[in-house]
């Protein structure tokens, strides 16, 4: 199993379609890119994750994910970083 670091790209902030994914493991380094036609690679690697980490993961990708695929990540462990109005100020959780 794996850490993993994600984002996705939709097509906005109500989206109907997911354009890719990008993930990249935090112990072996590794990037890991799916577009359009290898979403369901990247659900799956996602899926076998040990542990979630990323912007907004909680309140965007993972419900997106969900609606739109079908996945449910909510079971992972989840490290979700957010970002205040104010650029100077990143929480970062400590996971």
């Amino acid at each position: 199993m794996s850490n993993l670091v994600f984002d996705i790209e939709t097509d906005g902030l109500d989206p109907s379609k997911i354009h890719c994914i990008v993930a990249q493991d935090v112990d072996t380094m590794d990037v890991f890119t799916f577009d359009n036609t290898q979403l369901d690679e990247g659900y799956d690697m996602l899926s076998s994750a040990t542990k979630l980490i990323g912007h907004n993961l909680i309140g965007y990708d993972i419900p997106v994910i969900k609606k739109l695929a079908g996945v449910d990540l909510f079971d992972k462990k989840i490290c979700s970083i957010s970002v205040e109005p104010i650029p100077s100020k990143i929480s970062v959780p400590k996971c």
